[in-house]
This record gives structure tokens, C-alpha cells and sequence, in this order.
């Protein structure tokens, strides 16, 4: 049986049905297309500030320059996370390659860079050789590179005018996760946008800030992007491992210098047996012609004196020395005197078989500091190379020596002998002793801030300081050794009394018109000063000088080295 035909108004209900589907499709397509339209062209349009107050997402793309409204002709720097402003000297481009100040070079990438105004030359010194570039004081970007390609990764992106200057040791990158990852100028989704990065792009990894990683493009641009968008798979990119913490000498540097004021001054010496624990003595030998400032330098070297020493196990650190600011400003700001002089020493270390050279500059004006380091870059070039020992007496980092330049000189040369003493002397303001203990292990602290401890050796004084004191409250003092207040006291019918918080015995003594004080260095005081070198764990000590300890000195500092 055939089944019934629908009925009229079925059939006209169909037919009624069919129109409005064909239009909700139509409509549901172009809402499609149109929101798909409005969502490729909203970055075309500004982003409403009220967007940015009720939290809506920032499409805009706003580009380097317009955003920060800089010059594009002009170079931009970017040193790891940073973009430095207003730099009084900026990178240059001259005939197509990039020119950075020595300046800029000296503070951010080298601080050795050296511009010698005698030489009109750049000097760049590494551990094997010292560099000069002639008449400009602007490094190609290119020399840089090749330079310091071990350590620093320096390079310059056109895209966006930008030279990038990053560490290679500690660099993290991470690789990015979507397809069209937004980095923005700050880390929240109302910021604008720098660009538009790809999946798999690399950057790097800075702090994070709430939900965001602060970053750099490999073109240096520095944004935000979300925590979300990073994937860690990259491992860290160091190219060079830290250096290795280098080890104690051993046995412990056991340093004393030796006053010689004429060659026969060596024979006299070598008189006075060498102390049992001693392991280097500096006589005073290198002095600079006061008479001929060329870098002539005389000498009282013996290498009789060096054969005695050797004889007893003790090394010879000659001691170079400066006499007045006039002669070290001649020396020192002098490019052909400052290799004269260097070739001097090296020679004088092969002819009479020394084992190093300490240069004890005391006289350095604020303004040479400069050529004082350069100096010592040079002649460490020269002693690294014939396999001898480097190392400086210097004063204690105080702001007044700042130019002395502790640190880059503690990464110079091979040793650093602060001379913790001479706390007061006869331009202090009133009397005082030679070397407290809270001078010395304030001085040392601040030391080791500067240079490895692997370095230091803790200066020790084995002299004394009479104070003569006047009614009117003037004072003169007398230099003695340290068996002279013994016999001073003794004649004084006194007994000087220990103070524990300066750490030398004390002894006051009231004349006819004058106060006699003086804190008196002893093998006790020095023992106390000991406890300050075991506590810091320091390389050694240097005293000064032989001749003038008494004999129980010595075993208060071999006990503890």
C-alpha cells in the first residue's frame, strides 16, 4: 500500500524552513569572515587608551624607534637586559663598519683599554701580549670581536641599528612554544608589542616579572613575553668555563724586604743569617735614575746575594722602587721610558737568576693611576713570558688610593702586599700606633672585597714609633726598631702595659718638656696580627724589614703559616 502524500501545509512549512537556513549559514560565514578580517586588521587601527583600563589585550605593534622616539640613522646599545641612554659618546659608523669610544670599551668589555695621551695609542694588553693602535681613541666593533670573542658575544643588527653586547659565560636561552609569540614593551597583555616572534626562535632568558620572562630577540630588541610561550630545551650557552679557583702557595709566602743602599750593602746582609720559615726576601735593589729619566735604572743587584739565598731555600723578589712623584710622572706617562725600564728588569732577572720582581710605586700621583696599571700590564706581559713572579707592595685600599687601583691590579700580577701599617705616622694628626688590629683586619677585609685571598699577603711592621709630644700639643717622631723601647722603657723605670683592643703594648712617659709615647711592635703584637692572617686565610705575609725584629718574630709567624 502506497504511503500517503504530505499533506499542503507540511509541504509549505519545508518550503518556509529552507530560505532562513541558507541565510542563518550565509550570516554565520560572514560573521566568520568578518571577525577573521577584524582580527588581521585590528593591528592596523590605534588601541584605544580605554583598552588598556578595562584590561583588554593589546594587538598594536608599535616599532622600536617610534616607540622610544629615537634617531634610526643612530646607533643603539644593548648590553645584556639594558638599552643605555643618552651615552655622552655613542657608537659611529664610518665607511660601512662600527666604531665604539675607548671609553665605552674601558667600562663595559675591557677596563684595561688604555689610551697613552704621550703615545697618542690605544693600548690593549692581554695575558700574552699588549696591543697598540696609533692615533684614534675609537675601536673598530670587528677588532672586538675578534678580541673577545671568548668571553663576550658583540654584535651589530642593521634591522634595527642596534649593537648587542653580551657575557657568553651564564648566557640562557629558551626557545619559543607558539606560533606568533608578542613581545612587549612591559609584562602585561595591555603593553604594545615590539614584534612578532615564530615558533622555535630562540632568546634570552633574564628575570621573570609575575607571569612574564623579560627577554632579548637575537636583533636585540628587549621585552616581555609569557612565562608560558618559553620552552627550556636549549642548555646554557657557555663558551668557557670559570676559571679554575686557583690553590695556596705552599708553603705560605713568608716575605721580608731587605734595605741595600749600596752593593756593599748585599755583603753586610749576607752577614745576618737568613731566618729559619722565610721563604722570599726582596732586597731594595731597582731604583730609577733621578738624574736621567729615560727609565735608566740603578742598580745594587748581586748574584753572589742571589746564590747565598738560594743556597738556604729562600727565593729572591728584587724590589723596584720609585723615590718621588717627579721621577715615577716621568717614567710612567712616558711610553718609550716605560719599556725601557721593563726591558731592564727582564734583563736583570736573567742575569742574576732572580725569582720575581716586586715594584713598590709609593709616590704615584692621582692622575697617573692610569699609566701606573699600564705599566704593570706591560711588564706582567714580559714576566709571564719568561716564567718569573710578579708582584706589587702597594698602600691600603682607602679612597685616598683609589687610584692605585687595588682591583685590576690584583688581577694583573701574580701577588699583592698591602702594607697594613703605617696607621699613623708623622703627618697624622695626633699619636697613635703603627699598625692596630682593627686597622689591619679593616684594611684586609676591604682587600679581599677587591682581590682573591689567593693573592694577598697581609703586610706586617717589625719597627716602632716614638712619639715626642710637645706642651703645645705638636708632636715629631723617631723611627726605631724593635728592641729600642725595651731599652727606652727600662731607662724610663716604667712597665708598659698591654692594650688588648689595640694589640701592642703601651708606654707613656712624661719628660721635662716632653710626653714620651709609643705603642710598642712586638713578637706578641705580631703573633695578634697573625690570628688576622690564619682568620682570612691568607697567601702570606710581608714584613718590613729584616734588621729591625727582634728574634722572636720570626717564630710568631712561622707558628701560623
Amino acid at each position: 500500500m502506497s504511503s500517503p502524500l504530505p499533506s499542503r501545509s507540511r509541504r509549505k512549512r519545508k518550503k518556509s524552513l529552507l530560505p532562513k537556513i541558507i541565510l542563518c549559514c550565509i550570516a554565520f560565514m560572514l560573521l566568520v569572515i568578518g571577525g577573521l578580517g577584524l582580527y588581521q586588521a585590528r593591528r592596523f587601527f590605534p588601541y584605544p587608551p580605554i583598552f588598556a583600563i578595562l584590561g583588554i589585550e593589546n594587538w598594536q605593534v608599535w616599532e622600536f624607534h617610534d616607540y622610544f622616539g629615537l634617531d634610526p640613522n643612530e646607533i643603539s646599545v644593548v648590553i645584556e637586559d639594558q638599552r643605555l641612554r643618552d651615552l655622552a659618546q655613542p657608537p659611529v659608523m664610518i665607511n660601512n663598519e662600527i666604531y665604539l669610544p675607548a671609553s665605552f670599551v674601558r667600562e663595559h668589555i675591557d677596563p684595561f683599554i688604555f689610551w697613552d695621551e704621550g703615545a697618542q695609542s690605544l693600548f690593549v694588553s692581554t695575558d700574552t701580549e699588549i696591543i697598540r693602535l696609533p692615533g684614534s681613541q675609537m675601536v673598530p666593533l670587528n677588532f672586538l670581536q675578534e678580541r673577545y670573542s671568548d668571553n663576550f658575544s658583540l654584535e651589530h643588527h642593521p634591522e634595527h641599528n642596534i649593537v648587542v653586547i653580551s657575557e657568553i659565560y651564564g648566557m640562557v636561552r629558551a626557545s619559543l612554544t607558539t606560533r606568533r609569540t608578542a613581545i612587549r614593551y612591559l609584562p602585561n597583555n595591555t603593553a604594545f608589542i615590539s614584534k612578532r616572534l615564530e615558533r622555535d626562535t630562540l632568546v634570552t632568558i633574564y628575570n621573570t616579572v609575575g607571569d612574564f620572562v623579560r627577554v632579548r630577540s637575537q636583533e636585540g630588541l628587549l621585552g616581555y613575553v609569557p612565562a608560558s610561550d618559553l620552552e627550556f630545551s636549549v642548555p646554557w650557552q657557555a663558551a668557557i668555563a670559570p676559571p679554575p679557583q686557583p690553590l695556596h702557595p705552599s708553603p705560605r709566602i713568608n716575605l721580608s724586604w731587605e734595605m741595600i743602599t749600596a752593593p756593599q750593602g748585599n755583603i753586610t746582609a749576607m752577614n745576618n743569617p737568613l731566618p729559619e720559615g722565610l721563604t722570599v726576601i726582596s732586597p731594595t735593589w731597582f731604583n730609577f735614575d733621578p738624574y736621567n729619566l729615560d727609565g735608566t735604572i740603578i742598580s745594587f743587584a748581586s748574584r753572589e746575594y742571589v746564590d747565598w739565598a738560594h743556597s738556604q731555600g729562600v727565593k729572591v723578589w728584587a724590589k723596584a722602587f720609585d723615590s718621588n712623584r717627579d721621577i715615577s710622572h716621568a717614567i710612567l706617562t712616558n711610553y718609550r721610558a716605560r719599556q725601557f725600564a721593563i726591558t731592564q728588569l727582564i734583563q736583570f732577572v736573567q742575569v742574576y737568576n732572580l725569582d720575581g720582581i716586586n715594584i713598590n710605586f709609593e709616590h704615584v700621583r692621582s692622575t697617573d693611576g692610569g699609566y701606573y696599571l699600564q705599566f704593570l700590564r706591560e711588564l706582567a706581559v714580559e714576566m709571564r713570558r719568561i716564567g718569573s713572579t710578579l708582584s706589587v707592595a702597594t698602600f691600603v685600599p682607602a679612597p685616598w688610593f683609589s687610584h692605585y687601583h687595588h682591583k685590576l691590579v690584583g688581577q694583573t700580577v701574580d701577588f699583592v702586599a698591602i702594607m697594613t701599617y703605617d696607621e699613623h705616622y708623622s703627618g697624622s694628626v695626633e699619636p697613635g700606633p703603627v699598625a692596630s688590629l682593627s686597622f689591619v683586619d679593616h684594611f684586609i677585609s676591604q682587600t679581599l672585597e677587591l682581590i682573591p685571598r689567593e693573592k694577598v699577603l697581609m703586610g706586617l711592621p717589625l719597627y716602632n714609633r716614638l712619639w715626642h709630644v710637645a706642651s703645645d700639643g705638636s708632636h715629631t717622631i723617631s723611627n726605631t726598631g724593635m728592641a729600642r723601647p725595651w731599652s727606652l722603657v727600662e731607662e724610663w723605670g716604667i712597665t708598659p702595659e698591654w692594650d688588648a683592643i689595640v694589640g701592642s703594648y703601651y708606654a707613656n712617659f712624661e719628660g721635662e718638656y716632653t710626653t714620651y709615647r709609643i705603642w710598642i711592635e712586638c713578637d706578641r703584637s705580631i703573633a695578634e696580627k697573625m690570628n688576622i692572617f690564619t682568620e682570612h686565610n691568607l697567601a702570606g705575609v710581608a714584613s718590613w724589614r729584616r734588621g729591625l725584629e727582634t728574634p722572636g718574630v720570626w717564630a710568631a709567624i712561622a707558628t701560623q703559616l
